[in-house]
């Protein structure tokens, strides 16, 4: 008896020991920040502009002021953004319903937060907000007495998808790729069917204003309905000027932005149903309606001539993927794919080239500024209380961070695709994907300066430094070494095909990358030209490498992480290995810890005290794909994506 207990008593303790000691390892967000492309969903309030990008929630405030953004993240990528107030609702893709204070746009806050798969459309109708999800195929309806405090009512499942939600007053239109069916909102939230509309071909956007439906098909065609009647609406002409992708509208008036980048506007004539919008108890019948409905007309203007203060302003232009492709020398705009308007101002919306803001004339429109959201964060490295970031095509980014974990982003210089950063003293070295290798001076962090930069025919895609040396993992193309010596004029020294190198790295004596399917390679660097040395053929895609003495870390792609012994160089030997469960897209180690990004499952901390049995010792999931990642004595930093930069207290 006494035998049985103490074995009781025995196991009892150690599973506490285990217990405590995950509970001291694990991530601590310290903070999220950077404002991330794509911009998909804009609103206009009272106060500003509420934007939603891949990293988080961006207002304005007052619209037109540039220079002060306040940025809040949120969970997930918001998709739709309608405001009431002060309060902005966000159906967000992997968040679900999101719920913001605006009240100080200088300070943003979240106060509700509904999880759902794939939040894609919302819409108010009176006091309820409906939310589609289109992963499940529902329709939720939330209560909204309190706007602060959404109370969820009802839960619809829907036949197909919603792709897009539209209300009017007490009218609310479910919008498919294939009809849109139409509901009467009662007053206790539940939805009366009332009718459908059938398209002929696909639908991409619905809108519900003054009681007329339109519909945006995928030709480009603005199909409308007068929903006077709403259980027999009534087809109304289409508007097939020019290949439309969005509209916008407010009161009589609207804004189509179309394929070639144009904005028409147009006003709406001969309302002839317009009393039945009187006050509650005063509308008139479905059958007195229809007797003084007519035909609504819409007048389209001339493209609004966009007037810019400066050449600087005008939109920006890059390669398209087919032009690079071919070699063309042919450029195009950025596509703006969404715009929205409230009456004297509008905005249109671009995922490469963000935000552009104009104020609204008489025939034409003034460019108040842009908010670039195409940054893409890649990889980064910190010094100090500087943290450095590639950004993608948005740039170099440079942050002081400070002891909170928290993020002043002091430093930018614009590049072609920054992809990976090495420094060495105040001279930082830039692996600027199909623009080259950057030498950057560093040393006033305010004012970075491009001081040299060298072409090459690899896709520059990391790169680390050893005194006056870079080496850079080339893509597609292999790896290069260039002497930065004189940074005006950095020489080629060496250069090499391979698969695909994407990571690498240098101690005194060899150079070691990942070699795409063919694995781990070591070079030697004690001749003049580097010379192989040993291979070991991974199954997995080598994605990136690490080194720890005599110790190598590989980021095998879907195979996780492996530990290599390379005391022998000539013969390298494969210690264990640990699978994350997703792409290992890079890592970092200090002391005894890997640190992983794993693609969709975010960041992990490997323990590989003992080198044949790594384990898992802490995750944390991140919004977008985990791509870059770098740890000191401070912080461990996360580069995401879209989802901008996480800076994480480890503690273990």
């Amino acid at each position: 008896m006494l035998r049985n207990l103490l074995c009781v008593c025995l196991a009892a303790a150690l599973i506490s020991t285990a217990a405590e000691a995950a509970e001291t390892q694990r991530f601590e967000l310290l903070s999220r920040t950077l404002i991330q492309g794509p911009a998909k969903t804009a609103a206009f309030f009272q106060a500003g502009l509420v934007l939603g990008t891949g990293g988080g929630i961006v207002v304005l405030s007052p619209a037109d002021s540039l220079g002060s953004l306040s940025f809040i993240t949120v969970e997930g990528i918001p998709n739709e953004i309608v405001v009431r107030g002060n309060i902005a609702f966000i159906a967000a893709m992997r968040g679900g319903l999101i719920v913001i204070d605006l009240s100080d746009p200088k300070k943003p806050r979240e106060i509700y937060n509904h999880r759902m798969k794939r939040a894609n459309t919302c819409s108010i109708s009176g006091n309820y907000i409906f939310v589609a999800d289109f992963h499940s195929r529902k329709l939720y309806t939330f209560e909204l007495t309190n706007l602060l405090d959404p109370k969820l009512e009802e839960t619809r499942k829907l036949h197909i998808p919603a792709i897009s939600l539209t209300s009017d007053r007490d009218l609310l239109a479910v919008v498919t790729t294939r009809n849109a069916e139409i509901f009467r909102v009662q007053e206790n939230g539940a939805l009366v069917r009332l009718s459908e509309v059938n398209s002929p071909v696909s639908l991409k956007k619905g809108l519900l204003k003054q009681g007329i439906l339109y519909l945006i098909t995928s030709d480009g065609e603005v199909l409308r309905w007068n929903l006077g009647s709403p259980a027999k609406p009534q087809r109304l002409p289409s508007i097939t000027k020019e290949e439309i992708i969005d509209l916008a509208v407010e009161g009589a008036s609207g804004l189509l932005l179309t394929k070639s980048r144009k904005i028409l506007p147009f006003k709406e004539t001969n309302r002839g149903w317009f009393g039945i919008f009187k006050k509650k108890g005063q509308a008139k019948t479905a059958e007195e309606t229809a007797k003084v409905v007519t035909p609504l007309k819409i007048d389209i203007g001339e493209p609004i001539e966009a007037i810019y203060s400066s050449a600087e302003d005008m939109p920006e232009r890059s390669w398209d993927i087919f032009n690079r492709l071919t070699k063309q020398n042919k450029s195009e705009e950025f596509d703006a794919s969404r715009v929205v308007f409230d009456g004297r101002r509008f905005a249109t919306i671009s995922g490469k080239g963000g935000v552009s803001l104009f104020s609204l004339g008489k025939d034409d429109a003034r460019f108040q500024g842009n908010i670039p959201t195409r940054g893409f964060a890649i990889d980064l490295i910190a010094s100090g209380d500087l943290l450095y970031v590639a950004n993608g095509r948005d740039g170099l980014r440079i942050g002081r961070v400070h002891e909170d974990g928290s993020v002043d982003w002091v430093g930018h210089i614009k590049t072609v695709e920054a992809r990976d950063v090495a420094l060495s003293g105040t001279t930082l070295i830039l692996a600027d994907g199909r623009g080259g290798l950057k030498v950057i001076d560093v040393g006033d962090p305010h004012n970075p300066r491009i001081v040299g930069e060298r072409s090459s025919p690899f896709f520059q895609s990391a790169v680390v430094t050893r005194g006056k040396r870079a080496y850079i993992a080339g893509g597609l193309g292999g790896v290069e070494i260039v002497d930065f010596k004189d940074t005006e004029h950095p020489k080629l020294i060496w250069r090499e095909k391979f698969s695909e190198v994407r990571g690498i790295d240098i101690d005194n004596d060899y150079l070691y990358f990942a070699d795409g399917y063919r694995g781990f390679r070591i070079y030697s660097l004690r001749d003049k030209k580097p010379s192989p040395v040993s291979l070991i053929d991974t199954p997995g895609w080598n994605d990136d490498i690490f080194l720890a003495g005599d110790i190598a870390y590989l980021a095998d792609g879907g195979n996780g992480v492996r530990i290599i012994d390379i005391k022998d160089r000539q013969h390298p030997k494969e210690l264990s290995n640990i699978d994350l469960g997703s792409l290992i897209r890079n890592i970092h180690t200090v002391g005894k810890t890997v640190f992983a990004a794993a693609h969709t499952n975010g960041i992990a901390a490997i323990d590989v005290s003992d080198p044949l049995a790594p384990r898992v010792t802490a995750r944390f999931h991140t919004v977008d794909d985990s791509r870059g990642i770098f740890a000191d004595d401070r912080f461990v930093y996360l580069a995401s994506g879209s989802g901008g930069v996480y800076i994480f207290k480890y503690t273990h």
